[in-house]
């Protein structure tokens, strides 16, 4: 499991030291540049995780709880680690990442994220 400071110490981290360590690790196509494939590698496993993640009941609860960023990072990389072996490194990464990028925007297509607002 991800711990809540593993994620907390990545928030701290940048966009392309995220992409490094996803690309540092055994995904990916681009074996000289770990930046470009971390970012390959981040693209593919998210379009595959993104059914996992926004079915997810915890996910869309902590998503709508504004602030709270690290329990939803923390929940995001448990929900990798549980579908893919990688480090927890690698998931925390693509957890902060997801994050960053905005769970309500990236799941819009299962939820009604006008809905949402209202509740």
């Amino acid at each position: 499991m991800s711990s809540y400071a593993e994620v907390k110490a990545a928030l701290t981290r940048s966009d392309d030291d995220l992409y490094r360590t996803i690309g540092l690790s055994e995904y990916g196509a681009f074996p000289s540049d770990p930046l470009r494939r971390g970012k390959q590698a981040y693209l593919n496993l998210t379009a595959k995780l993104r059914e996992q993640i926004c079915t997810s009941d915890e996910i869309r609860k902590l998503s709508q709880d504004n602030g709270e960023s690290v329990a939803l990072g923390s929940a995001i990389a448990d929900l990798v680690l549980q579908h893919y072996q990688v480090s927890s490194e690698v998931s925390v990464s693509i957890a902060v990442l997801t994050v960053r990028a905005g769970v309500l925007k990236y799941c819009a297509i299962y939820w009604d994220t006008a809905e949402d607002a209202t509740q």
